[in-house]
């Protein structure tokens, strides 16, 4: 057997700057207690130099360091360094704490530590998932933003957050998207009014091919100004019960005036809002692009007083 030592073995004040260790044989029982007497205790092994004086021992700073042996290139510890004699003796035998008489304890012992460990890494863990999910929440990490429209006070919702995959517009599905909704998105953008819109006139090429939805079941309550504060929404689950699709993007406008719509319910009327309309938004949004948003707040002005007859008489007044 094999015992390390942090001593030179001959002298028990000599400390050495390297670890040492000491070749022994295993003593029998009856031998040590010849030497020991009434200090060996059951679950006590004796070491010692066979046929040869003990010229070397483990000393006091020695306690508790490990007694093994080799089988087929593994190590294995017998017994754990316990006791000696206090000044060099060559008759003497040292005494180490048998391992094997306290595996009960030992594997007692790993047991319940390993659970005691098991249960407080859960604890980490779910504190580290608490903490995570606080930092999700943050209101101030979520930016919110209006795209596709001709300015920022309308188009489809989109909101950004570090945790997200930057450069993708990740929008929220309009599903049981309602008034308050609405209202909650205009005011944190610093509005006071807002309309549900259809995304439609606002999904072009760009929007298509780099936006996601990311979000659903937003859901706030009246007075609502931040939605991430006031409201609750939940991540998007393509594989959820009711999945989005192109078109299913929730989309606003914002206004700091009252919308004034007024349709007299004609096929006329209805025609120019669900056609023309959407015809001359489209060319707005080119037109504001090359020359200007005043040009396309004239464009519709010069539509609705066109109209024949005064058939459709109504005001527009996303566009400030």
């Amino acid at each position: 057997a094999v015992v390390s030592t942090q001593s030179t073995g001959t002298e028990k004040s000599q400390a050495a700057n390297t670890l040492q260790k000491l070749t022994y044989n295993i003593a029998s029982t009856a031998d040590c207690k010849k030497f020991w007497g009434n200090n060996l205790h059951e679950g006590n092994v004796c070491t010692h130099m066979k046929d040869k004086p003990l010229t070397k021992h483990t000393w006091g700073g020695d306690s508790g360091g490990p007694l093994f042996t080799s089988v087929n290139n593994t190590s294995y510890v017998l017994a754990l360094v316990s006791f000696g004699v206090t000044e060099p003796d060559t008759r003497a035998l040292d005494v180490n704490t048998d391992v094997s008489d306290y595996l009960g304890w030992i594997e007692e012992n790993l047991k319940a530590n390993g659970e005691g460990q098991d249960k407080e890494d859960k604890d980490k863990e779910d504190k580290d998932k608490e903490d995570k999910d606080k930092e999700d929440k943050d209101p101030s990490k979520y930016k919110l933003q209006l795209g596709g429209g001709l300015g920022p006070n309308e188009g489809i919702i989109f909101i950004q957050h570090p945790d997200l995959k930057q450069g993708v517009n990740h929008a929220v599905c309009n599903d049981k998207f309602s008034r308050n909704n609405v209202m909650a998105v205009c005011r944190q953008l610093g509005y006071k009014y807002g309309k549900l819109r259809g995304p439609g006139v606002y999904l072009d090429r760009d929007i298509l091919r780099n936006s996601k939805f990311s979000f659903t079941n937003l859901e706030c309550k009246d007075n609502a100004t931040n939605v991430f504060h006031d409201c609750k929404i939940e991540k998007y689950n393509a594989a959820g019960a009711a999945p989005c699709f192109n078109g299913d993007q929730a989309a606003v406008s914002c206004s700091n005036e009252i919308f004034e719509f007024k349709f007299e319910s004609s096929h006329h009327a209805k025609y120019l809002r669900n056609n023309q309309l959407m015809k001359v938004r489209s060319l707005c949004k080119i037109t504001a692009r090359k020359y200007g948003q005043p040009i396309c707040r004239q464009l519709i002005l010069k539509l609705a007083s066109s109209t024949s007859n005064q058939t459709a008489k109504w005001r527009y007044l996303l566009i400030t």
